[in-house]
């Protein structure tokens, strides 16, 4: 049966593994490796701190440097370990960034890198670098945002759904469908 290989990968989904390359593709709720890179990079944590504690920002950034490549959880560590440089530089305010724009003309330009496929690399340094610019400009100033406010219940209700959407195009499409009603 087609679904049988999405329900053999239904342990490795409940213990959050799915997103360490422990399967050839993937399967059942697939928008959910992200919570398994988060998971995995959750337990490495500690790595962020080592680093932090031997050299400091430098140390994170050659940690940065080591870990760099690899998909899935692996990359997704790398997004932790750059996240925690970035929460270092806002935390101290290494730069001054009051206003918006800067992180605006930042964002447009990484989307812009994406659009035109310029290499990753340099890509995800205007991304890290608009994210930086913005949390400097927020943290600045906290009320500059608070228009948004209103939005927030659908930030947190999109995320449910596109967990949620392919168990029950499982469900409904795969079981119901072609499992019951197809063959009728």
């Amino acid at each position: 049966h087609p679904w049988a290989r999405d329900l053999a990968a239904l342990p490795l989904h409940l213990l959050a593994l799915h997103g360490l390359g422990t399967t050839d593709e993937l399967a059942l709720n697939y928008p959910s490796w992200s919570v398994s890179a988060e998971f995995f990079a959750y337990a490495l944590f500690p790595v962020i701190l080592l680093a932090f504690r031997w050299k400091g920002l430098a140390g994170l950034f050659a940690l940065l440097a080591v870990w760099v490549g690899g998909m899935g959880a692996y990359r997704a560590f790398a997004d932790f370990i750059a996240g925690s440089a970035i929460a270092v530089v806002v935390g101290r305010r290494m730069i001054s960034i009051t206003a918006h724009w800067p992180g605006i003309v930042l964002s447009v330009a990484a989307v812009a890198a994406m659009i035109l496929q310029a290499p990753p690399y340099p890509t995800l340094l205007l991304l890290a670098l608009a994210l930086t610019a913005t949390a400097l400009a927020e943290t600045a100033r906290p009320d500059s945002t608070a228009m948004l406010a209103p939005l927030m219940p659908v930030t947190r209700v999109s995320f449910g759904i596109y967990l949620l959407h392919p168990v029950m195009e499982f469900v409904f499409l795969t079981v119901i469908w072609q499992r019951v009603l197809e063959p009728l």
